[in-house]
């Protein structure tokens, strides 16, 4: 009696668990199949607002690890880095077609980015310094605006810092 319970027991569990990874990996192609459907702790609306776009990368077309973008985004943005309760990376496929002023090093390692005059699915790490205490800039009388994320946006393809900011 007590083996058949133990049977029926792992038999109703082994058929959740088949059903639901056969739902998790349709969930799965369905965001594949969807170039707009990048997976990010960003907030995407608000990237979108701003003209960001992310994508899902669709190869590895790093040149430098996560580790070594991390590094390059402390020396970059020393006090957050520091400061930061919680360091999240990401690989994505950026395009910014509103930012056109870009370092003399990574337009002459970046081809595309030098031919272009701006991000347009370049391949990128994104450092999310998260729990900082950070403030902006507002003009005399406007309150002066808060936020406790910094992003560092680094060229995935030969490690230049592209720019970084700030939305939250």
């Amino acid at each position: 009696m007590l083996t058949a319970k133990r049977s029926l027991v792992t038999m109703v569990i082994s058929t959740v668990i088949l059903c639901s990874y056969g739902f998790a990996a349709a969930a799965h192609s369905d965001l594949i199949s969807k170039e707009e459907a990048a997976v990010t702790v960003l907030d995407k609306e608000r990237l979108n607002s701003l003209g960001i776009q992310l994508n899902p990368p669709t190869s590895s077309n790093m040149v430098i690890t996560k580790k070594q973008a991390i590094s390059l985004a402390h020396k970059s943005a020393p006090r957050f880095a520091s400061e930061a309760k919680e360091v999240v990376i990401e690989y994505q496929l950026m395009t910014y077609p509103y930012l056109t002023a870009f370092s003399e090093q990574a337009l002459s390692k970046n081809v595309q980015l030098r031919r272009e005059g701006y991000l347009n699915k370049t391949p990128v790490y994104i450092v999310n310094f998260k729990g900082i205490q950070g403030t902006g800039h507002a003009a005399k009388g406007q309150k002066v605006p808060t936020y406790n994320e910094f992003n560092v946006v680094i060229d995935a393809g030969n490690g230049e810092t592209l720019f970084s900011f700030t939305y939250q």
